[in-house]
């Protein structure tokens, strides 16, 4: 599709992993329809998301470490989640003083935040699943 001007419009161009808009024979892009229309939305939101971390990442190096809720914030978990991977070890996490007495909070590294970006969840340590769960992995 091309604008008056003979540039190339941005319309039916694509991001890397998102398969182009279908054409009909003058070469026209055929928006999509329907459950089609549905997928391709589900598709952009995706894609925005994954760009949203990114940028929250970029802004993020002026803090060493991270308390569960911020980790949340910046990765789309639930604080909750967050605090269970670290007990269950696949978040690489320490325990820190908070600032609440003697209750020790957890701490998320900013190598730790890139590691978990590319990477995603460590392993399950069926050890540590034991001292969690009661010795039930």
């Amino acid at each position: 599709m091309t604008s008056s001007k003979g540039r190339q419009s941005p319309i039916g161009k694509c991001p890397s992993g998102m398969p182009p808009l279908p054409a009909n024979t003058d070469g026209e892009v055929e928006p999509p329809v329907g459950d089609g229309l549905i997928a391709r939305l589900d598709q952009l939101q995706a894609i925005l998301l994954e760009i949203q971390a990114r940028l929250e990442v970029a802004h993020a190096p002026e803090k060493e470490a991270f308390t569960p809720g911020e980790f949340a914030g910046i990765t789309g978990l639930s604080t909750y989640t967050v605090q269970d991977h670290c007990r269950r070890g696949r978040i690489r996490a320490t325990k820190a003083l908070s600032g609440r007495g003697a209750e020790r909070g957890w701490r998320i590294s900013l190598d730790e935040l890139k590691r978990y970006q590319r990477e995603g969840l460590l392993p399950e340590c069926r050890d540590r699943a034991a001292d969690v769960t009661g010795g039930h992995p």
